[in-house]
């Protein structure tokens, strides 16, 4: 049986190793990714800044974290006519590359609805979670 200090050694020494068959050159594309409001997974923070501008929502400012430079936290406004209002965009990075897209705010009645049923025809079903008031599906 395997000690925890051994079990963390072995597990670094396996990821070392997968870390080492990884290049700079960037992944092709993969056409079957999760994507809404024009934001896809994996997505640079370049491009995401580009999305935010033309559709007139501003700039993306990002701050890099203290404690980790490779990790960015960002923030924006989407705005698109179909959704009547500003919509915020919080965006976890890493290595400029977005981890963690978070969209926030208030839409047009049935909206969330209507976005939900097309999201689970392309993914599939998820449960809601609950955290007070608030209602969110991940």
């Amino acid at each position: 049986m395997l000690t925890p200090v051994r079990a963390l050694a072995a597990a670094c020494l396996i990821l070392l190793a997968a870390l080492g068959h990884l290049s700079a050159t960037p992944a092709p594309p993969d056409t079957a990714v999760l994507e809404f409001l024009g934001f896809r997974a994996g997505a640079r923070l370049d491009e995401l800044a580009l999305h935010l501008g033309r559709s007139g929502g501003g700039k993306l400012r990002c701050r890099r974290s203290k404690l980790d430079p490779r990790v960015s936290e960002c923030r924006g406004a989407l705005r698109e006519q179909q959704l009547g209002g500003a919509i915020d965009v919080w965006i976890s990075a890493i290595d400029s590359i977005a981890g963690v897209i978070t969209v926030s705010g208030v839409v047009a009645p049935g909206q969330i609805e209507r976005w939900s049923e097309s999201l689970q025809v392309q993914y599939g079903r998820v449960d809601t979670n609950s955290q007070g008031a608030q209602r969110m599906r991940q």
